[in-house]
């Protein structure tokens, strides 16, 4: 595969000549292949070691009067590197044999070899050269089918028998897999992550231990908190496909679903930012009790106006198609939760001190303004709320099927079965409604209140059971599920009632 040109200056001592010509050469990595010489053991050895992660195959580019090389091809096996070999005979051997100078000569393979590499990676997953190599390793070395698609590797060493064996692991969608290569014993293991029942950290060591009680640590000296995390979020998968599908524990890659946050560029492999991109969806809909269709857009610093304290909160305010987010810098100080049916307008706000600019205010129908300062891109963000409330459509109720159907929604049990409660009681209820109502006047009513810690310690105290559907509906997010899904409940019984009716006609016509 072509890639972009860099240079080499230190002489390829790693490498063997396979193929040259003028001004290119085709070079093995040694070591690649059967080949037992001391050389190539060593070479695997210092390549497993250092987790250079080398091709086993690659094109130079070199004049004869020029001590640099540029790189400019790689290759995972022989038959892909003697393809680009074949065609730089066919049209670029004869055309730099015309050329008159060196840099000439350099200057128009470059060009011609970039602009081949963007051609050709124009449609790709834009992944990078080193990451290809690697998924390339863990098909061949675990004998995985290719549905396994590789997440990312980390360098890393596992104790076995005492003896520390420096390698890779390489994590998957399904596995965790270690491999080390040392002057010409290999060390593979293979590790489902269906079959894990404990994962732990301790410093820079992950601990796994199996169903099968066999037990594993991996030390890693970088990057760890990114690979426990990955092999956590990873794990849960696994369960929750399990629990689904206990004849099908394979976990698949939803393009649908992995996608949407971190539109900024990274180096990292593609599979890795789609995963925290679903794990970055899921903590935002588990904190806010927002329902599982939600996919974080991205977020955003700010600041929020608290009226009840008079001053402003720093933050992050979190887009979605459906809601509008706002969570504190501080935990659990202060949070909103604002439906995208809820907001009225948005507009700009040029009045307030220089300390805090770039504001904007949010109008909700219940006509509540919510302002927000020092956001740094504001522009961006209001016409990106802009454009999420044009493509917001207000859900409409399933279409009802006509059938002579009399029933009526029963009561809360509550209130069908009251309970007489004593005056001591009743005090206690009052006095709960009370603190209830206060808190209401300062901080708000109904989804879009300011969810604080005193909103906490005031459910941990007990709801009055006049406010329980009201702050439970609220508070668990069910409200949203509700308000997004109308009718279901009517329609769900009705599909019930017609069953039993057509049950009980069958009886009666067959017995």
């Amino acid at each position: 595969m072509w890639i972009h040109p860099k240079e080499i200056l230190i002489p390829p001592a790693f490498w063997v000549d396979e193929m040259r010509s003028k001004y290119f050469v085709l070079q093995k990595r040694r070591g690649h292949g059967e080949s037992r010489s001391f050389t190539s053991l060593l070479v695997n050895t210092l390549d497993s070691v250092w987790d250079t992660k080398p091709p086993p195959y690659r094109i130079l580019h070199q004049t004869p009067k020029s001590e640099v090389y540029y790189e400019i091809a790689i290759g995972l096996t022989q038959e892909e590197i003697v393809k680009d070999w074949e065609w730089l005979a066919e049209n670029l051997f004869k055309v730099l044999n015309e050329m008159e100078s060196e840099e000439e000569i350099t200057n128009f393979t470059i060009c011609k070899i970039q602009s081949l590499n963007a051609q050709n990676n124009h449609d790709e997953s834009n992944e990078s050269a080193n990451f290809k190599v690697s998924a390339s390793k863990f098909q061949t070395l675990f004998e995985m089918p290719k549905e396994e698609r590789l997440v990312n590797t980390y360098a890393c060493t596992y104790v076995k028998n005492k003896i520390p064996n420096q390698g890779n692991i390489y994590i998957s969608l399904n596995h965790i897999c270690f491999y080390s290569y040392m002057l010409g014993s290999e060390t593979k293991r293979v590790i489902r992550f269906a079959e894990l029942e404990d994962i732990k950290r301790h410093g820079q060591i992950i601990y796994l231990k199996t169903v099968n009680n066999m037990q594993y640590n991996f030390t890693l000296l970088k990057d760890v908190k990114e690979a426990y995390g990955l092999i956590e979020q990873l794990n849960k998968m696994a369960i929750q496909q399990l629990i689904q599908d206990p004849d099908s524990p394979i976990v698949d890659h939803d393009a649908s679903v992995f996608q949407r946050f971190g539109r900024k560029a990274s180096n990292k492999p593609g599979l890795l930012r789609d995963l925290t991109a679903r794990q970055k969806s899921e903590e935002y809909r588990n904190y806010f009790r927002l329902p599982q269709s939600e996919i974080i857009d991205g977020q955003i610093k700010a600041n929020i106006w608290t009226p009840y304290a008079k001053r402003y909160v720093g933050g992050n305010i979190y887009l979605s198609r459906n809601f509008f987010c706002f969570r504190s810098d501080v935990i659990d100080l202060v949070s909103l939760v604002i439906p995208m049916r809820n907001i009225k307008s948005v507009e700009q706000k040029n009045d307030g001190p220089h300390r805090y600019d770039n504001q904007i205010v949010l109008l909700t129908a219940e006509h509540v303004h919510f302002v927000f300062a020092q956001i740094v891109d504001r522009e961006v963000l209001v016409e990106k709320i802009s454009e999420l409330l044009s493509q917001f459509h207000v859900p409409i109720s399933r279409e009802r099927a006509k059938y002579d159907i009399s029933w009526s929604k029963q009561s809360a049990l509550m209130n069908s079965f009251k309970t007489n409660l004593s005056a001591e009681m009743l005090k206690i209820q009052e006095q709960k409604l009370s603190r209830w109502e206060s808190h209401f006047r300062d901080f708000g009513r109904g989804i879009s209140m300011f969810r604080t810690t005193d909103v906490i310690n005031l459910i941990v105290e007990g709801i009055p059971d006049k406010l329980r559907q009201e702050i439970w509906l609220q508070f668990s997010g069910a409200i949203h599920e509700k308000d997004m899904n109308p009718g279901l409940y009517e329609d769900l019984v009705e599909k019930v009632y017609l069953r039993l009716r057509y049950y009980s006609i069958y009886n009666v016509v067959n017995f």
